[in-house]
């Protein structure tokens, strides 16, 4: 028992000492690490395996709570292509991870990219890569109002079918080139993720089927935890390529635990231009979508509305158009689409094909107006009007037909 009562005295009167030097061994521990942070750093990047190539940085800064500061960073694939180029960022990293050098994916915690130019190729699975920056996002401008130039640069407005089909024609085969590399920038198959992640006024584009979607602007904030799930909140500033419009937002989640993981999002699509799409080459009536997508994402469905303040086609000027929309399988279906017409109203349905551009709207009109139609005519009767919109894909093969009744009237 002296023995034991020793060994207490002998504890308690060092151990005043033992702990206030631990506690300084870890800090000059940690010190050391936050001023080599460079070192580490290339020595983590020797490591990993998730991203192809070589990753390297201009400038790396530290501190000894683990927070990572970077200047000009660069992701090379191993031919010497840029894939990503982040003029500053930051991220977190785990304390103990860098002490035991026992770098994983899960090392990081959260990243944050500034001023940034992504671009990313989705698969119809939804699984997803970092790709080389196209030519396109570099004429993205910076600015939260880019001029009509680059619009009419990137879009397919004013392409005839033959146009549009060797375009199309051009991005399969890239895609069958780039499936018989099987090979990918981004290697996620074995590792978890568990990333708090997000964009500051970054420039963006997506690879999807046949689509191609240049985005500005773009603000993003996501937790990621591929053992769960992830969710997400975004939105942009004006968007081209395949489909011209004044921004988007994106709000919702994913759920990693099923076989095929599931998606609930909520999509809004703010001013498109009708004519990026081929919805005739005059027709520049702000058109706004709205939509929840859920289901498998190698399959999602969605439900939603639509909305334009006017709508002008050749011989008709609509107002107040409103209807649902359903997405499936690249499909929109629109349904009880009404509008106001020169004094009446018109019902309408159809559909459009967001890889062909295919369409066919039908409408059926009453009570229309001649004195709204035709002022100063001084003819006035009531019309019923059927018209038939059908597209191949191009302004060039979008015929318009349908036909009119009128009823009783008088002329003066």
């Amino acid at each position: 028992m002296d023995k034991v009562k020793e060994r207490l005295i002998f504890v308690k009167k060092y151990l005043k000492y033992i702990i206030p030097g631990i506690m300084l061994a870890v800090f000059l521990l940690l010190e050391f690490y936050s001023r080599s942070a460079a070192l580490i750093f290339n020595e983590a990047m020797k490591q990993q395996d998730m991203l192809r190539g070589i990753i390297t940085a201009e400038k790396i800064t530290a501190n000894i709570g683990g927070n990572v500061s970077f200047e000009n960073l660069e992701w090379k694939a191993p031919n010497g292509d840029l894939i990503l180029m982040i003029p500053d960022g930051n991220f977190k990293v785990s304390i103990w991870d860098i002490i035991t050098k026992n770098f994983s994916s899960t090392t990081v915690s959260s990243l944050a990219l500034n001023n940034a130019k992504v671009s990313i190729h989705l698969n119809d699975d939804m699984s997803w890569d970092f790709v080389k920056n196209s030519k396109a996002l570099n004429a993205v401008p910076k600015e939260k109002n880019p001029d009509v130039e680059w619009e009419k640069n990137f879009s397919l407005n004013e392409k005839s079918e033959e146009e549009i089909e060797k375009i199309l024609a051009r991005r399969r085969k890239l895609k069958q080139q780039e499936i018989e590399k099987n090979w990918h920038n981004f290697n996620l198959e074995g590792h978890k993720l568990k990333l708090h992640l997000k964009f500051n006024n970054c420039r963006m584009e997506i690879f999807y089927r046949e689509r191609h979607y240049l985005l500005s602007n773009v603000r993003l904030h996501t937790d990621v935890n591929t053992d769960d799930a992830m969710k997400i909140k975004a939105s942009t500033g004006r968007f081209g390529g395949t489909m011209i419009g004044n921004g988007l937002s994106v709000n919702g989640s994913i759920d990693f635990k099923p076989s095929v993981p599931e998606c609930r999002i909520s999509v809004t699509i703010n001013e498109v231009d009708p004519s990026s799409l081929g919805l005739g080459a005059d027709i520049h009536d702000k058109i706004t979508l709205h939509a929840n997508i859920s289901g498998a994402i190698s399959h999602p469905i969605g439900k939603g509305t639509l909305h334009m303040d006017e709508l002008h086609i050749p011989a008709l000027n609509f107002t107040d158009v409103d209807g649902k929309i359903d997405y499936d399988d690249s499909v929109l279906k629109f349904t009880d689409v009404t509008a106001k017409v020169y004094g009446g109203s018109l019902r309408a349905e159809g559909w459009y094909d967001l890889d062909s551009r295919h369409y066919q709207i039908y409408g059926h009109g009453k009570d229309l107006k001649t004195r709204h139609a035709f002022p100063g005519q001084h003819l006035n009767c009531a019309v019923k009007l059927n018209v038939n919109i059908d597209s191949k894909g191009s302004v060039k093969t979008t015929t318009y037909s349908g036909d009119f009744l009128s009823g009783e009237g008088h002329y003066n």
